[in-house]
Formats: structure tokens, C-alpha cells, sequence
């Protein structure tokens, strides 16, 4: 496949970044259950009842050989590794809850580079590359704080941080 327009390829990899990198407020990355596939003889279950197995690493691969030619395509990926672990894993189970998370903040990032929301005036905390859109920081604390109560069994009352585009 030819290449892809220089900053769609950045914007994928910038993309697949965020969702690796990404913690709970204890510091965890949730990401990691999520970089490999376990091996069928660890799980040979997992192939059978999931037909199309795919992970971070393969996604990556893919975003390096321009296999995805647009976001959509990429999310298309994305969306099938979470709705497999939420359909293999119990509901409730560490890797069910990560994935949601994970779900979440993939779609607000992705959202907001396709609608271009966030505009590219705004800068990564850190860098100085005006194509990516800021960071969701109040969005996510919003969500972790609200996705640490949800696992301690409690009810969130925090407010969500108002977002003006």
C-alpha cells in the first residue's frame, strides 16, 4: 500500500499512544493485558470463541504499514479488541473493566481529533506539535475518579468538568 498522508499516520500513532499509556489514578496502565494476545495454549478457549483475535501490537503494526487508511478504519480495530475482551472476560473482571476505560478514552480522543474539536491551536502538554489536539486531562481524571469509585463499589457524585470547544 502506498503511504498515508504524513499526520494521519501521526495522528494514529499519537492515537495508539494515548491508549497505552493511559493510567488509573493508582498509576496502573491499563493497556497492558491489552499489547499481546495470550497463546492458545494458554487459552486455546479464547480462540475458539473469539473468530477475530487482535491486539495493541497488531494495531500498531498496522498504523506502521498503512494498513488503515483512515481513523475509522483504525477505531474498526480498536472497537473489535475491547468488544472481544468484554465478550471473553466476565463482566465486572479487571480486563472487562479495562477495556471499558480503555473504550472511553479511546472514543473521546478519537471524537475529538475527527471533529477536529479540538483545533490545532492547542498544544500537547510537553511538545510543541500543533497537529495533535491537547489532552482530555479533565475529562479523564473526571473518568478515573469516577471509574475508581465504580470499582470500590461506591456511587460518583463528582461533577463532570464542563468542555468548551
Amino acid at each position: 500500500l502506498p503511504p498515508n498522508d504524513p499526520l494521519l499516520t501521526k495522528q494514529m500513532k499519537w492515537l495508539w499512544e494515548q491508549v497505552v499509556n493511559y493510567e488509573d489514578p493508582e498509576e496502573r496502565k491499563l493497556s497492558e493485558m491489552f499489547m499481546k494476545l495470550p497463546s492458545k495454549k494458554e487459552l486455546p478457549d479464547y480462540y475458539q470463541l473469539i473468530k477475530k483475535p487482535i491486539d495493541l501490537k497488531k494495531i500498531k503494526q498496522g498504523i506502521s504499514h498503512h494498513r488503515y487508511r483512515t481513523l475509522g478504519d483504525l477505531s474498526e480495530d480498536f472497537y473489535l479488541m475491547f468488544r472481544n475482551a468484554q465478550e471473553y472476560n466476565v463482566e465486572g473482571s479487571q480486563i472487562f473493566l479495562d477495556s471499558v476505560a480503555l473504550l472511553s478514552v479511546f472514543t473521546q480522543i478519537n471524537e475529538s481529533l475527527q471533529k477536529g474539536s479540538a483545533g490545532n491551536h492547542l498544544l500537547l502538554q510537553g511538545t510543541q506539535d500543533p497537529d495533535m489536539p491537547a489532552p482530555l486531562d479533565q475529562q479523564h481524571q473526571h473518568m478515573q475518579q469516577q471509574l475508581l469509585a465504580q470499582q470500590h463499589g461506591q456511587q460518583s457524585h463528582i461533577p463532570a468538568p464542563m468542555v468548551f470547544e
